[in-house]
């Protein structure tokens, strides 16, 4: 490998256990404590807000703590064992997108479970109002179905990087910090995520477009940062890609990340979100 050229931050094969069986993470919800980085002046103006303005649980709403026992025994115990992992062809944009490559190729999406009830309420409160104590909580699901994930990748492509979806600037804006790369940095014995991919137009909200409008938004909106491309050529076998968002809901994002990742020469070796909803498709073509 040619001097200066960027390696896999880690392997993720220490990562899987001998059996490649996931295990419930053991989380005790009454002991749960908000994430401070020690020594910022952000963690100390939230000690202060937090003396005056108790946050309420992010479940339920019962006022002065910010998850209840309650609400951390649901949010265990959606977790679905065994993981359920899809091969999903998200639908198509209704016409050519131009700068999109045709491409059918399928991911297969490890989930640790629906994306409702508590583990919707947490993941709501933490993307959207800025509840960035629940980061480890919901970390330690997302550290479940990476090891899931990683398990199952092949050993050619080995070891792998893990790639965050990143958040549109318009996204990263109006919330103050990646989502996505965030909840890597707390899932715990996750290597830190590799910052591979950037987005190189403008997408609109996601959120009231529906399956088409979807991936005709995204499409070709996602690209390999320059470094990460010559440094695949640098690579005797590019490792492969293990892609990663908070929420799957019609696949769209992340068939546009691993078209991207895939045009680099990275091979995507699957996906993992903390949850997906009930409009992934089953696929009859092989998964990637």
């Amino acid at each position: 490998m040619a001097a200066g050229r960027l390696r896999p931050v880690a392997c993720l094969c220490e990562l899987t256990s001998t059996t490649g069986v996931a295990r419930r993470p053991q989380i005790s919800p009454g002991a749960i404590v908000p994430y401070r980085p020690a020594g910022t002046i952000g963690s100390m103006l939230r000690d202060v807000l937090d003396a005056f303005l108790p946050r309420n649980c992010a479940g339920c709403g019962s006022a002065g703590v910010g998850l209840c026992e309650a609400c951390g025994h649901r949010f265990v115990g959606e977790a679905a064992l065994p993981l359920p992992a899809e091969a999903i062809t998200p639908t198509p944009p209704a016409a050519p997108v131009a700068g999109a490559a045709s491409t059918t190729a399928t991911v297969t999406v490890t989930t640790t479970g629906r994306y409702a009830a508590t583990t919707r309420a947490l993941l709501l409160a933490y993307k959207e109002r800025g509840r960035r104590d629940l980061a480890p909580v919901l970390g330690d699901r997302l550290a479940m179905a990476i090891r899931f994930a990683a398990a199952a990748a092949p050993s050619d492509c080995r070891p792998l990087l893990v790639v965050g979806v990143p958040a549109s600037p318009g996204a990263l804006r109006r919330r103050g910090f990646d989502h996505v790369a965030e909840l890597v940095r707390a899932a715990p014995g996750v290597p830190a995520p590799s910052r591979v991919l950037r987005w190189r137009r403008r997408v609109a909200d996601q959120t009231a477009l529906d399956a088409s409008a979807r991936a005709a938004n995204v499409a070709g909106a996602l690209v390999v940062r320059q470094r990460w491309r010559r440094s695949a050529e640098g690579f005797g076998r590019p490792p492969g890609v293990l892609l990663v968002d908070d929420v799957v809901t019609t696949g769209a994002t992340l068939r546009e990340a691993g078209r991207a990742c895939r045009a680099a020469g990275f091979p995507v070796v699957g996906a993992v979100a903390v949850a997906g909803t009930p409009f992934l498709r089953r696929a009859r073509v092989p998964a990637l």
